[in-house]
């Protein structure tokens, strides 16, 4: 194993890392700028922090908007500027008025079904009940135009934008008040469940806290961790206001539609 991923304990993770040493190494060789595919937060975190220990290049990153989750990573000479342009292509994804209202679920479904597969495609963005931003690496680009012509049973019609709203990006915040920290408690209070609900989601490994898998109901989190659940989407902890005179917890938490 390369001794630069000595500290990475999930096969997982260290393949995926391995994989973008190789392309930064390529770019050490051949002074040229190289793109990686879509990447999650903690494996886009990862990469910097291994990055930044390897002379003479640099990096940044973008996921086709300024909040977007998934991102592609670019690497570069430290001779070079900033790449202005990015491997990735942002399609709007529509169905007929009148068909049922479409969840990111639906869409991820129906993408992935067609064998898409998850490293190509960045953030989906639900834009209202029949229609979605759908970001996907350009190498992609032809096979869903020719491929996507369903959603859930509905018929789809794809259209090339520039840009992702930010507007389109739905969330509720919510003021709780906790009695501690613990991830079950702030589960259960986020996406509004029962406790032994929450326990249970976590104890199956249904739940990511900071994208790595988390089963311990006790776990106690901190402001900026982003959880998500499997079947219930994402949860962001926003920020503590302050505690009250009993000692519980006044928290902001911001659910992601």
């Amino acid at each position: 194993m390369d001794r630069r991923l000595s500290h990475i304990t999930e096969a997982e993770d260290r393949q995926v890392l391995s994989r973008i040493l190789d392309q930064a190494d390529m770019v050490v060789d051949r002074k040229q700028t190289v793109f990686t595919d879509f990447l999650s937060p903690l494996h886009v975190s990862l990469a910097q922090d291994i990055i930044q220990g390897i002379p003479d290049i640099r990096m940044s990153v973008w996921g086709g908007y300024e909040e977007a989750e998934r991102k592609v990573l670019a690497i570069f000479p430290d001779f070079r500027e900033d790449p202005t342009e990015y491997p990735i292509r942002i399609y709007r994804v529509s169905v007929k008025t009148g068909s049922k209202p479409l969840s990111h679920r639906d869409y991820l479904g129906s993408i992935m079904g067609l064998g898409i597969v998850r490293e190509t495609m960045g953030d989906i963005v639900v834009i209202d009940e029949t229609s979605a931003a759908i970001i996907i690496h350009e190498r992609m680009e032809d096979y869903l135009n020719m491929n996507l012509t369903k959603v859930a049973r509905a018929n789809a019609s794809l259209e090339q934008i520039q840009a992702v709203d930010s507007s389109w990006i739905d969330y509720q915040d919510r003021v709780c008040t906790l009695s501690s920290l613990r991830l079950d408690l702030v589960l259960s209070q986020g996406f509004q469940m029962p406790r032994n609900k929450a326990e249970q989601l976590i104890r199956a490994d249904s739940v990511k806290v900071d994208w790595k898998t988390m089963n311990k109901p006790g776990a106690q989190l901190k402001p900026g961790s982003m959880i998500s659940c499997r079947g219930f989407g994402r949860l962001a902890f926003m920020e503590q206001t302050g505690t009250s005179k009993k000692g519980k917890y006044q928290v902001i938490l911001r659910r992601y539609r």
